[in-house]
């Protein structure tokens, strides 16, 4: 195990799991009990590019230490697409998570809600978190780099080649 492995230490009783139990299964029983509360708790917060921070359980926005106000349905779209973590959520399935039902072909609802919410957005200087992917959803914008990457990639030579020689034409040297 490495030194800065990080520990979990958690009480048997808080899982549901009387101490004294002893005899074979009770890991089993603990492994599942772990897990099963560690996948239905909600992330206390929720992270995107641009400084983005959610506190779905408080039901709270920031961009870069600026509190954003929303409406309950634009933070409800927020932490939809931010818990996706960059994958490309339908306008059906947004619809869905939402208000429960789909858009039955009209998706204009989703489509107002989710343009009022880029507006706040680059409002606070977090333009372009929400990307649309033409013809399938909306997904939260990812750094497209990695650490350490450069900003722009090198250009080979900035400096213009000289014209070609035209046929038929001689060049002289000025002496």
């Amino acid at each position: 195990m490495a030194p800065d492995a990080p520990v979990l230490l958690v009480k048997l009783d808080d899982l549901g799991i009387a101490p004294s139990m002893s005899g074979a299964g009770w890991e089993a029983m603990f492994a599942k009990s772990l897990m099963s509360q560690l996948m239905t708790r909600e992330p206390d917060v929720l992270r995107g590019p641009g400084g983005l921070e959610l506190q779905p359980s408080a039901r709270l926005a920031f961009c870069n230490g600026v509190e954003l106000s929303l409406t309950s349905t634009e933070f409800s779209l927020l932490q939809e697409l931010l818990s996706r973590n960059g994958a490309v959520v339908s306008v059906d399935d947004l619809s869905r998570a939402i208000w429960g039902h789909d858009t039955l072909g009209a998706p204009n609802y989703v489509e107002a809600h989710i343009s009022r919410l880029r507006r706040k957005l680059r409002d606070v200087g977090a333009a372009r978190v929400i990307e649309t992917v033409r013809g399938a959803g909306y997904r939260i914008r990812q750094a497209r780099m990695e650490a350490g990457a450069m900003a722009e990639p090198q250009r080979a030579s900035m400096m213009p080649m000289p014209p070609a020689p035209m046929r038929g034409y001689e060049t002289r040297d000025a002496a």
